[in-house]
Order: structure tokens, then C-alpha cells, then sequence
């Protein structure tokens, strides 16, 4: 009897291990579907996020050659020191000094958008009455103005003139305090 019972109740666990066996089977078998699913459609969108960012790129391709084709061909490039020639005197500066208040004339005339041609000696000719572009130049290397400079109301009203024309804000703003 004791070994009937031994014999029935390993009968009943290999039929439960036969069971989960082919349980875990099933499952295997399902997780394989599953997998071979999800790669399937992890390919699919790759393939389709990677047609969608050509098509950007080509998109992005044509508008940067359309930009290319409305930009000036021949932009200037300068050096640092930039030599000025200001109603027949010359001036020396930085590109930096010329580039400080970027809504300027001169900022603009500096950016590298326009072409700019060089005079016999080098310099950059600016058809200007040179007397007061020395204190135009040393506003842009200080943001400030001498003392001296504020008191002689001439040359005050001189300076705003020419701060006015080359369109420097910050100096016409100060002049007219």
C-alpha cells in the first residue's frame, strides 16, 4: 500500500511537472511570437522614422542651398586691425572696436555682408569730415566720452551730428542728456 500510495503520488508530480513543462512551453512559444512581433515593428518604425528624418535632412539640404543662393557671394573678410580712412585721415582700429554697437553703421558696413573695397594704402575710405570720428572711435572703445568733451557744447552738437550718422545709440543717448 505504501507503495501504491509512493507510485500515485509520483504519478501526480511528473503529470504536474509534464504540465508546467508544457505550460512553460506555451509560454516560451508565446514570448517567441511576441519577440519576433515587437522586432517587427521596432523595425517598421525605424524604417519609417528613418525615411521621415531623410526626408528632413533632404528638406533641410534644399533650403540651405536656397539660403546660399540669396546670400551675397562676395562677403568680405576682415582682419582684427582694421585701418580707416576718414576724409583723408587715417585711423586704426579693431574689428571688435568697429563691431560694438551692432546696430551702427559702421557694425553694419564691418559685419562681413557687404563687400568693401580696400584703398591704394590698405584702408577702408569713409567720405567723412574727420574731425571728431577720433572721439566717434575712442565712445566705442570706452562707452564713454571726456568730460571736456560733454562741457564744449559745439563740439557736443558737432558729435551728436556725426553720432547720428554712423547711428551709434548709445552716444547719441548720451549726448543728449
Amino acid at each position: 500500500m505504501l507503495n501504491e500510495s509512493y507510485q500515485a503520488t509520483k504519478r501526480n508530480i511528473y503529470k504536474e511537472i509534464n504540465t508546467t513543462l508544457g505550460d512553460l512551453q506555451q509560454l516560451e512559444s508565446r514570448f517567441e511570437a511576441s519577440k519576433l512581433q515587437f522586432h517587427g515593428r521596432i523595425e517598421k518604425e525605424y524604417e519609417e522614422w528613418s525615411y521621415q528624418l531623410d526626408l528632413q535632412r533632404r528638406k533641410l539640404e534644399q533650403r540651405k542651398r536656397t539660403l546660399n543662393d540669396t546670400e551675397p557671394r562676395d562677403i568680405t573678410a576682415f582682419q582684427n586691425k582694421i585701418k580707416l580712412n576718414v576724409g583723408g585721415v587715417i585711423f586704426e582700429t579693431s574689428l571688435a572696436t568697429l563691431k560694438r554697437e551692432e546696430s551702427s553703421l559702421l557694425a553694419t558696413m564691418f559685419s562681413g555682408k557687404h563687400v568693401l573695397k580696400l584703398d591704394a594704402e590698405g584702408s577702408y575710405f569713409i567720405d567723412r569730415d574727420p574731425t571728431h570720428f577720433r572721439l566717434v572711435l575712442n565712445y566705442l572703445r570706452d562707452l564713454r566720452i571726456s568730460p571736456a568733451v560733454i562741457q564744449d557744447n559745439t563740439v557736443c552738437q558737432e558729435l551728436l551730428h556725426e553720432a547720428q550718422y554712423y547711428r551709434i545709440e548709445g552716444l547719441i543717448k548720451l549726448l543728449q542728456q
